[in-house]
């Protein structure tokens, strides 16, 4: 109610500002009041994981299925308070958080039989073959998929040929990777016998998606050299047959390297002479 008083705004824009924030969020700002507000006007939420009680607090005063995003820690979540998740019947987005298992996402995701999207971040290194041979397993028609991290494992040197035959996703359409906050030096502690590997470790990846649409990979400018490999982009076109488009974020300005840029464009003419259909953006932030 402080901040109500303080900066004079009604409930109706109040409301307005709570759209764009997590209930959470929202709770601390605006007190437990808006709570009430949002029950009665029906408004969609965003849900993150705090601790039990905020969930039951939340359970008595919200109406579960105004919750349409979640976020869960995994390694702090209880198994106690799963139970009460399957209560958020309308859940259609949902960020696990240092995932470490597909048996993790296995079991959130049954919670909810409306899942459209599923994000998985790491705050350290990730091993892309945990995931890449069993995506297949996801039960509900996930339609997208997004991974966060700082570092890359590379695995692709490890994975058995005989496991190519392996089951591919059928429903994953979008598929977003963030590595953005990855450091150049730590890329290089897997890349020294081979600089194209660590593409070639996400494509490894990317080939479990049998029907991918969209490709989006947000990088910085320190790392955009391991993205510039004529030959792993082939690949990419190769074992993607319906892709469409494909946006490279690039954090950081690299307007000056005409070389890095003069790159760019041969791989975006190049893949649009092998498929004219694909979309390919560079987009800089």
């Amino acid at each position: 109610m402080d901040f109500i008083t303080k900066s004079g705004l009604c409930w109706d824009i109040i409301l307005e500002i709570a759209k764009y924030l997590t209930l959470n969020d929202a709770v601390q700002v605006f007190s437990n009041n808006i709570l009430f507000l949002l029950r009665r006007n029906k408004t969609k939420v965003h849900l993150s994981y705090s601790s039990d009680r905020f969930i039951n607090m939340i359970l008595r005063t919200i109406d579960p299925k105004q919750i349409v995003s979640l976020c869960l820690n995994l390694v702090r979540l209880h198994s106690a308070i799963l139970p009460s998740l399957f209560n958020f019947t309308n859940v259609i987005s949902i960020i696990l958080l240092d995932c470490e298992r597909m048996e993790q996402i296995k079991e959130c995701e049954s919670c909810f039989p409306n899942l459209m999207s599923t994000s998985l971040w790491f705050n350290d290194n990730i091993n892309f073959n945990i995931f890449s041979q069993k995506l297949n397993q996801l039960r509900n028609p996930i339609k997208r998929f997004e991974i966060r991290c700082a570092k890359i494992y590379c695995t692709h040197s490890l994975i058995d040929s005989s496991n190519k035959s392996c089951k591919k996703n059928l429903t994953i359409e979008y598929f977003i990777l963030d590595v953005s906050h990855s450091v150049l030096s730590s890329m290089y502690t897997y890349v020294q016998h081979d600089e194209s590997c660590f593409f070639t470790t996400i494509i490894d990846l990317i080939q479990y998606m049998f029907n991918i649409r969209y490709i989006r990979l947000i990088i910085n400018k320190y790392n955009l050299n391991q993205f510039l490999y004529f030959g792993q982009w082939v690949r990419l076109i190769n074992e993607c047959h319906y892709l469409k488009k494909i946006t490279i974020q690039i954090m950081g300005n690299i307007q000056q390297d005409q070389q890095l840029i003069e790159e760019l464009r041969k791989i975006q003419n190049y893949l649009q002479i092998i498929r004219e259909s694909i979309k390919f953006k560079v987009i800089f932030i």
